[in-house]
């Protein structure tokens, strides 16, 4: 499989090398090619309207998920009519090809990765495009990290977090107190009782900041509040399995996923990553959007990053039939939100 990638990665380098002097603008644009940095070749898709002067970079979740099919379906057509949007799959994630590349698999190696497609984007698309990172859950850690170094934050014009992760031992500490919070009142309503009862047990006897693994058992009851909330909208669209960039894709977005976690120490490097105290250095254009009922990123995670950070352009919008997913329960909102966003910023 790996080498069938490797002939298949060949054969599209050859391709879009020929024709990367050819690169024109359109309202329909389908753009595939590869970023190389430390060891992995990463896919990026840029599609929608590249006669835009702006350029919407999505900074997906995981570590270990994708954006070539979980983020990219039709509920992003009001933004690709508008702009250019790139979708990239990070280093162990998606369709990304280069093996499993532990030993550079840290925090600080996936900002250098951003920071590398953030240069590519602008090489290929022109050096005046104004570039916006959409992140999502780890994807707002990842930007954060990207940010918070050097002057990379002149390098794009704004910074859209959607229930981004800035500060995983906020993350547990808000978290466990809204499974309390809203898990005791959900209970005492009479309301699903029986799948709140184990949620609130855990959370009583346990402390999240005791290890990486109460961590993650946090994380996963948190999936399964968000389950149990009767106002969260169901997605409206169903995710794209659109295979066309890899004949492999799915193969290897499976090995991918269990590559990020087996056998590194990403894990226990996140469960003690905070970026609060670097948060102050950001003076850009941000607009947080969260889920009100995100039980896995708390609201509470995006009204710290907004008191933290020195931009005076910032804005925290919660949507209040949301979880973590609220480009898909809310999609309406959010573009609207992301495009005035954008405007206001051009």
């Amino acid at each position: 499989m790996i080498r069938l990638l490797s002939i298949s990665f060949i054969c599209l380098s050859a391709f879009w090398s020929c024709r990367q002097e050819e690169i024109t603008f359109s309202t329909k644009t389908n753009d595939l090619f590869f970023v190389q940095n430390q060891g992995a070749s990463m896919p990026v898709l840029v599609e929608g309207n590249t006669s835009s002067d702006v350029l919407l970079l999505v900074v997906h979740g995981g570590p270990g998920s994708d954006a070539l099919q979980t983020m990219n379906g039709s509920w992003m057509a009001p933004l690709e009519s508008r702009y250019g949007v790139a979708y990239w799959d990070q280093r162990n994630a998606g369709s990304t090809q280069g093996g499993a590349n532990h030993n550079v698999l840290r925090v600080a190696t996936f900002a250098d990765d951003l920071k590398k497609v953030v240069t590519v984007l602008k090489h290929r698309y022109g050096a005046n495009r104004r570039i916006f990172l959409y992140s999502h859950s780890w994807g707002g850690c990842l930007s954060a990290a990207f940010l918070t170094q050097a002057d990379n934050q002149l390098m794009v014009n704004g910074w859209i977090n959607l229930d981004g992760a800035t500060d995983f031992p906020l993350v547990d500490t808000e978290s466990k107190a809204m499974q309390l919070r809203i898990g005791t009142a959900e209970k005492a309503a009479g309301r699903r009782v029986a799948e709140w009862t184990p949620i609130l047990d855990y959370a009583r006897a346990n402390d999240p900041r005791t290890s990486p693994k109460i961590s993650e058992r946090f994380n996963d009851n948190a999936y399964k509040a968000i389950k149990l909330i009767e106002e969260i909208n169901k997605p409206a669209k169903e995710r794209t399995n659109d295979l066309r960039y890899s004949p492999n894709s799915l193969m290897s977005r499976l090995v991918n996923f269990y590559s990020v976690y087996a056998g590194t120490s990403l894990a226990a490097e996140l469960f003690n990553t905070s970026f609060s105290g670097q948060l102050p250095r950001l003076n850009l254009p941000v607009l947080a959007l969260f889920g009100k009922y995100d039980f896995v990123v708390p609201p509470a995670v995006g009204q710290d990053l907004l008191n933290r950070i020195s931009s005076t352009d910032k804005r925290l919008v919660i949507l209040n039939r949301s979880g973590h997913d609220p480009y898909l329960t809310e999609p309406d909102v959010v573009n609207e939100e992301i495009i005035r966003f954008i405007e206001h910023n051009r």
